[in-house]
């Protein structure tokens, strides 16, 4: 029943355009939706408008410098809100409801899916955080063993440090570089 209504309440209107040739020619296609949605507003009594994807492209078919000087509209109020549309170009008006209603059981099945993933992941990485970690506190006492290490070989090798430039040893604001 609500589709009748809707098309009982449909209307055709030859909406002229020549405002938006007033303006400068880069925002002609701009003010042309401005003056469409103008314009339904005061013919349908309406806050609320939608523009119509094949009139949008209609528009703007030629550039932002040259929309059509008058376009043939159909004008059609559902559910709170008015859409224009491109006369000759068929609407699908779906209800709200019916979009939740559909998507919802697909993305229960999917939101499972993903959970049962989910959990199967979380005890892979539980497991491989437990492992990292035993692996990381050998590590640790291996590090602490390196800077000893480093101390030996500098001592062994003397000369080195004898190559190294001797502002090194000074703190940094004396480098003189």
């Amino acid at each position: 029943m609500a589709k009748e209504k809707d098309k009982d309440n449909e209307k055709v209107y030859t909406i002229p355009l020549r405002d938006a040739w007033k303006g400068p020619c880069k925002k002609r296609a701009k003010k042309c939706m401005y003056v469409i949605r103008e314009f339904v507003k005061r013919h349908m009594k309406t806050e609320t408008v939608k523009v119509g994807t094949a009139l949008n492209q209609e528009i703007w078919k030629c550039g932002i410098k040259s929309p059509p000087r008058k376009l043939k509209v159909q004008v059609v109020p559902h559910e709170g809100a008015v859409w224009v549309e491109l006369q000759g170009v068929k609407l699908e008006l779906k209800k709200k409801e019916d979009k939740k209603k559909e998507a919802a059981p697909e993305k229960k099945e999917e939101e499972v899916k993903k959970d049962d993933a989910k959990v199967k992941d979380d005890s892979v990485v539980s497991e491989k955080k437990k492992e990292d970690k035993k692996e990381a506190e050998p590590k640790a006492e291996s590090k602490k063993e390196a800077p000893e290490k480093k101390d030996t070989k500098e001592k062994e090798a003397p000369d080195s440090k004898e190559k190294h430039d001797p502002s090194e040893k000074l703190p940094p604001k004396a480098k003189l570089h």
